[in-house]
């Protein structure tokens, strides 16, 4: 048996644990939020799964406290040298 740590393979024999991407950035959110900021940056990375479970909690925190997501905050970034 393999076991992979926040990965997932559909293959015989191997078992993932997954964090909680969209949950853990959702509460962190929320919890900013709460305490009267508005202007929460997001950086996205890379385009995957994870990536994209993280921008879904950034976006269902504003959503759940009523507030309007300026989607100017959300920024794609570059994972190399030049990207920084």
């Amino acid at each position: 048996p393999v076991v992979m740590a926040n990965g997932y393979l559909p293959l015989p024999n191997v078992c993932g644990i997954l964090c909680d991407d969209r949950g853990g950035v959702c509460e962190c959110v929320t919890s900013l939020l709460r305490r009267g900021h508005t202007q929460i940056g997001f950086v996205q990375d890379f385009d995957n799964a994870s990536s994209r479970q993280k921008c879904q909690g950034y976006l269902e925190a504003f959503e759940r406290m009523g507030i309007a997501c300026n989607r100017d905050n959300i920024h794609r970034g570059v994972c190399s040298i030049e990207g920084g």
